[in-house]
């Protein structure tokens, strides 16, 4: 017996609370044209963030250094984009420390 991944199990019975229309449940069971979507999305994402390659004729991903460097030490793509939008090769002291406190691991509680 297979047993199905409880996300897509989640997913088929809450549907609507996840925002995905019932008739496309219905079309699709296994919700496989969502799931590539959300993949492909994501694979764009971080491709922008230049954190992957994203050969979209293929769906073949490969990693760059700045993503492995990224995966290593935990650091989200929303942060590298951060870092890719303000870093200058001269930057102060409080310049660096500025764009390091809007990264995305920081948070004031």
């Amino acid at each position: 017996m297979v047993r199905e991944p409880l996300v897509f199990v989640v997913a088929r019975c809450s549907c609507l609370r996840l925002g995905i229309p019932y008739d496309e449940v219905v079309d699709d069971p296994q919700l496989g044209s969502r799931r590539q979507q959300l993949v492909t999305n994501a694979a764009q994402a971080l491709m922008n963030a230049g954190m992957i390659n994203f050969d979209r004729q293929s769906n073949s991903l490969t990693v760059t250094d700045l993503g492995r460097i990224a995966a290593k030490y935990y650091i989200r793509h929303q942060s590298i984009e951060i870092f890719n939008r303000e870093f200058r090769p001269k930057m102060s002291e409080a310049d660096v420390l500025a764009m390091l406190s809007s990264s995305t691991e920081v948070s004031v509680v």
